[in-house]
């Protein structure tokens, strides 16, 4: 029960600020019903309360579009940022920058894969591979896929 008294300590001392803001709301919106006003309040509250993760989980999921390779992906590139820069925090300007929706994620893996001065003849056939992998009916075997692009590539 001893670090109750800290959250006591630190509810009072939010609690004047609360007061400021719905003392405020009147003053910038002149004849705000109570309800109206109390919602504000609430919405005022709640955005401050927020914190840094809260804004970067929510503008990854949105980037993210449901692909779970995609959401791997963006794990990875913090994870590879948070190591290569350890001095530094992950902000939302940098979740920002990520890719978004399935046509950006493959993009991002193939400038990965193959980046820019990669040899034009491989980057062709890599290109023309990853086609036939993505517009096959049904998961293609290792031995078909080797009679095709042939034995040296693997």
């Amino acid at each position: 029960q001893l670090h109750l008294q800290g959250i006591i300590d630190v509810k009072k001392a939010t609690h004047v600020h609360y007061e400021a803001i719905r003392r405020a709301i009147p003053t910038y919106i002149p004849g705000v019903t109570p309800e109206k006003s109390d919602a504000i309040q609430s919405f005022i509250i709640y955005q401050l309360q927020r914190s840094q993760t809260d804004l970067i989980v929510d503008s990854l999921v949105e980037k993210i579009g449901g692909v779970f390779l995609n959401a791997r992906l963006i794990e990875e590139e913090i994870k590879t940022y948070l190591r290569d820069n350890p001095n530094k925090k992950f902000d939302l300007q940098r979740a920002k920058a990520f890719p978004s929706g399935l046509h950006a994620f493959y993009q991002t893996n193939l400038q990965r894969i193959l980046p820019e001065g990669t040899n034009k003849t491989l980057h062709n056939e890599a290109v023309e591979f990853m086609a036939l992998i993505c517009g096959a009916q049904e998961p293609l075997l290792g031995s078909t896929v080797e009679i095709m692009i042939g034995e040296e590539s693997f």
